[in-house]
């Protein structure tokens, strides 16, 4: 079994690759002032070996977003808020990920 250790920051990211993780997430959501910024994701994803595995967390609510993911070799998400809010899971998820 493996952990999910998550991460905000470059100094966060490295902390985690120093202890060994083997899943790494990167909170888009600034927990200081519940921002997004789903390029949080994309600018610490090179600090991560490709047999890491790397997860985007929170923000993530439109097809556009999982393309930024896609195109920069992101291919974990994890989403919470996103599906709790809407109504038909089924749907959400394929007009997010598309049919």
């Amino acid at each position: 079994m493996s952990s999910l250790v998550e991460a905000h920051d470059e100094k966060e990211v490295q902390m985690a690759i120093d202890c060994g993780a083997r899943i790494v997430g990167v909170n888009n959501r600034n927990l200081k002032d519940f921002t997004v910024d789903v390029q949080n994701s994309v600018r610490l994803r090179n600090l991560v070996q490709d047999d890491v595995i790397f997860v985007s967390e929170s923000g993530l609510e439109t097809p556009g977003d999982i393309q930024v993911l896609r195109d920069n070799n992101i291919g974990v998400a994890l989403m919470g808020e996103t599906f709790m809010r809407s109504p038909n899971k089924v749907e959400k998820l394929a007009y997010l990920y598309g049919p």
